[in-house]
C-alpha cells in the first residue's frame, strides 16, 4: 500500500477548534500509512511553537487581507511539488482557495470540514451561504464533527454526492494522578482552598463572555472568594475587561490571555463554565470532562451534545446570567455531586472520545475516500 500525501489547510495559527484538530491528526496518523503536512494561510498565531515542538511538518503562506487572487497559485504550488493525493480544507477560507487551487489535478481528492453552523455567525451571509453551497460541490468528501452538524449540511447543502461522515472530535485522557507542573493558585496568590472556576475559550462573540461575567457577582454574593480566571485572546479583551471593571469585580475576574498549558490549567479548577451562544463540538468541554472536571455551559447546539444534563453537568439557557450563577453555586456548594458529575464525565470521553478511536476512524476514512478517487496516485 502507498502512503497517502496528505495536506491540511488552515485558516490561521491560532488556537481554535479547526486548527487544534488539524494539528492533533497530523501528529498522530500512522506516519506508515500517511505523509502529513499543515498548511495555514495566515502566519499570525501561537501554534507555530507548537507546530515545530511536535515536528509537523508545515508552511505558512502569508495571505493578504480581503481576497488575495496569488495565494490560489501558492497552494497549487504546494499540491505540485508536494505530490498531494488528499487535501483536508477546514473551514470556507481553506476551502475557496484551495478548492480553486486543485481545479484540473484530477489525483487531488478534497475533503472538507466546517466546525460551526455558519448561519449562526454574526458576520454570515446569504453571499456565503451560497458560496459555500458552490464550493461544497466540488468536494470528495464531507467530514462532520457533530450530529447537529451533519443535520444540518445534510439538509441545507444536499450533499449526497460527496462521501458524508461524521467523526466527534476526541481528547487525550490525562493521568490524574500527576500533579500539574504550574500552580495556578500560587501564580496568582490565591489560597489552595479558594473556589477556582475556569473558562478557556477565545475572547470573541460566539463565547458570550459576558454572560459568565454577569453571573460573577451573585456568586459572589454567595462564595465571596471565588475567582474566575478566563484564559484565552481574541479582539473583545478590552470590551471584557472593562465590563468585568464596571460590575466591580476587582481580582475575583482575572484574564490569563493566551496559555499553552491548558492541560495543567484544567486540573486546577474546581468548575469549568463555558457561555457560548453556539459550538460545533467544543473542544475545551471534552478537555475538561477528560480530566474530570464538572462543566456548568449553556444549551448550545453542539455543548448539549456531550453534556448530559444533572449527569456530567449543568445546563442553563443561553444569555441568562442568573440561570447561570445557580448553577455554578449548586455545584460550588456540593461538592460530592461535581465530583460525581466530573467522574461520569471522564467515563464518558473514554468510553465514548477517546483519541485512539477517532484517528482510527479518520485514517479509514481517508484511505476510503482516496481509493473511491480512480486518477489517484494513491492505491490503497
Amino acid at each position: 500500500m502507498q502512503s497517502i500525501n496528505l495536506l491540511y489547510v488552515i485558516q490561521s495559527l491560532h488556537n481554535g477548534g479547526a486548527e487544534t484538530l488539524a494539528i492533533r491528526l497530523a501528529e498522530h496518523l500512522d506516519k506508515q500509512r500517511f505523509n502529513p503536512l499543515v498548511c495555514s494561510l495566515h502566519d499570525e498565531g501561537p501554534l507555530r511553537g507548537q507546530l515545530a515542538a511536535q515536528n509537523i511538518p508545515h508552511v505558512t503562506l502569508a495571505k493578504k487581507q480581503g481576497i488575495d487572487l496569488p495565494l490560489i497559485f501558492r497552494i497549487r504550488s504546494l499540491l505540485k511539488a508536494h505530490n498531494i493525493n488528499l487535501v483536508h480544507t477546514h473551514n470556507q477560507g481553506p476551502l475557496l482557495y484551495t478548492s480553486l487551487a486543485a481545479i484540473g489535478l484530477r489525483r487531488c481528492t478534497l475533503v472538507h470540514t466546517e466546525h460551526i453552523n455558519l448561519e449562526k455567525e454574526f458576520s454570515y451571509s446569504r453571499k456565503h451561504f451560497y458560496l459555500n453551497k458552490f464550493l461544497l460541490r466540488r468536494a470528495d468528501g464531507f467530514l462532520s464533527i457533530a450530529e447537529h452538524l451533519s443535520n444540518y449540511y445534510r439538509t441545507c447543502h444536499n450533499l449526497s454526492h460527496v462521501n458524508f461522515t461524521t467523526i466527534h472530535n476526541s481528547v487525550v485522557l490525562p493521568d490524574l494522578s500527576q500533579s500539574p507542573l504550574t500552580s495556578l493558585r500560587r501564580e496568582l496568590g490565591l489560597r489552595g482552598d479558594q473556589p477556582l472556576i475556569g473558562n478557556i475559550s477565545a475572547l470573541r462573540s460566539q463565547k458570550d463572555h459576558a454572560t459568565l461575567i454577569r453571573a460573577m457577582p451573585a456568586v459572589l454574593e454567595q462564595t465571596p472568594d471565588a475567582v474566575l480566571v478566563i484564559a484565552g485572546d481574541g479582539e473583545l479583551k478590552q470590551e471584557l475587561s472593562e465590563l468585568a471593571r464596571e460590575l466591580n469585580l476587582g481580582t475575583s475576574v482575572r484574564f490569563l490571555g493566551y496559555r499553552s498549558d491548558v492541560n495543567e490549567l484544567l486540573l486546577q479548577f474546581d468548575l469549568f463554565v463555558l457561555s457560548s451562544l453556539y459550538e460545533g463540538l467544543p473542544l475545551s468541554i471534552l478537555e475538561a470532562m477528560a480530566a474530570g472536571v464538572p462543566v456548568v455551559a449553556t444549551d448550545a447546539d453542539g455543548t448539549n451534545e456531550i453534556v448530559r444534563h444533572d449527569e456530567t453537568g449543568l445546563l442553563v439557557p443561553l444569555q441568562d446570567p442568573a440561570a447561570l450563577a445557580q448553577a455554578m453555586l449548586s455545584l460550588l456548594h456540593d461538592r460530592p455531586r461535581a465530583q460525581a458529575m466530573g467522574t461520569a464525565a471522564r467515563e464518558l470521553i473514554r468510553v465514548e472520545y477517546n483519541l485512539e478511536n477517532m484517528i482510527a476512524r479518520y485514517e479509514n476514512y481517508y484511505e476510503q475516500v482516496v481509493s473511491n478517487n480512480p486518477t489517484s496516485r494513491a492505491k490503497v
